[in-house]
């Protein structure tokens, strides 16, 4: 009970800074969980990253110090700019609405099949059964058994929370890799509220070869402040790791490493070792190279962002996470506030333009 009052006051209070109610309770939080991890950074250190706009894990993530803060977009600053699209974020960070939102570039999106909430399945436009009764769990469950695999993800959240892989291969089920029954699989699809079932989208077969096990996503960031020009600002790409299970996200334990915004080639390829950030050389799971390696489609994959971003002017700063696959690409989410931390840990977002006038002329 005080610990909700607690929290209740220091929402109110932060909100007062002018930052939206969704980003005061995620700021509190952090600010929590980073003030109460005692290694790595005195007490000290935390209050100077804080009264800078950050939190004291950018000290090992980023080196971060007097003579280079200035370099680095501040996290605080950022989270104050929520809703960074104002009233169109909705378009995009609402993975149902999405689906709408493109539907002229639904050729770069997985197919949408089914909406599960409070028990009741509802059909969405990809799905290839008719509207025409109830849909059912045995329904969802055919359609995994002839497709093989699918995806089920909550339909607000991003960072790949929440996400399931779906698998029915010779004659089994399983459940981000784990085998189970026909009945559990029944159950999990039953319990799902707000998500959304979609196909699983699989990675080009040169991606697969770095890491088979995970989608493998590319983050980009593309910002359109006049609506008419927009601009990659920054990418990165993501690689699974045994020891992440399903996901590839570096807080998960993936390897995560830049990409040249002209070339698409990787470099630096790191991962996230408790508070610190480690170089990686070769992938530890197939010792495939990653530092060098181009990702395929990236001259088309730029060109059709940019015709996405000039098809929606209000929206003036999108952060994808792609899929690259052997015949094109699909976006699988897309963020009006990706978390831009790690991403500052290969290139800081105020060293360059445009990035650096889009953002601070936003800051206050």
């Amino acid at each position: 009970m005080i610990r909700k009052l607690v929290n209740r006051l220091a929402e109110r209070l932060i909100r007062r800074r002018g930052y939206s109610r969704y980003m005061a309770t995620i700021l509190w939080r952090d600010l929590c969980e980073d003030l109460l991890d005692h290694e790595g950074a005195t007490l000290r250190d935390k209050l100077w990253c804080y009264r800078r706009g950050f939190l004291s894990e950018s000290i090992h993530r980023y080196g971060l110090d007097a003579a280079n803060a200035h370099r680095y977009l501040p996290y605080f600053a950022y989270l104050k700019m929520h809703p960074l699209n104002g009233a169109y974020s909705h378009w995009i960070d609402d993975k149902l609405t999405l689906r709408h939102t493109f539907d002229a570039y639904a050729r770069h999106l997985p197919g949408y099949h089914y909406h599960v909430r409070k028990g009741r399945i509802l059909r969405l436009r990809d799905c290839p059964h008719p509207n025409d009764a109830e849909a059912t769990v045995d329904e969802v469950i055919g359609l995994l058994e002839s497709r093989g695999r699918l995806a089920a993800k909550p339909v607000s959240g991003s960072g790949g929370k929440g996400f399931m892989k779906l698998e029915h291969r010779e004659g089994t089920f399983r459940i981000l890799g784990a085998a189970r029954s026909r009945s559990e699989v029944s159950e999990l699809i039953s319990g799902f509220d707000d998500y959304l079932v979609t196909d699983y989208v699989q990675a080009h077969h040169l991606i697969r070869r770095i890491y088979p096990e995970t989608a493998n996503l590319l983050r980009m960031v593309v910002i359109n402040p006049d609506g008419h020009a927009p601009a990659l600002i920054a990418s990165i790409m993501r690689f699974g790791l045994a020891a992440s299970g399903a996901a590839d996200s570096a807080g998960a334990g993936g390897i995560f490493c830049g990409v040249d915004l002209d070339t698409g080639r990787l470099f630096g390829p790191r991962r996230l070792v408790g508070r610190s950030v480690e170089p990686v050389g070769a992938h530890p799971d197939t010792a495939e190279p990653i530092e060098g390696f181009v990702l395929p489609h990236w001259a088309m994959i730029r060109h059709e962002l940019f015709a996405i971003g000039r098809a929606f002017p209000q929206l003036a700063h999108m952060g994808y996470d792609i899929a690259i696959t052997d015949d094109g690409f699909k976006i699988i989410e897309v963020n009006s506030l990706s978390d831009i931390r790690l991403g500052q840990a290969i290139a800081p977002l105020l060293e360059h333009e445009p990035a650096a006038s889009f953002y601070r002329s936003r800051m206050h």
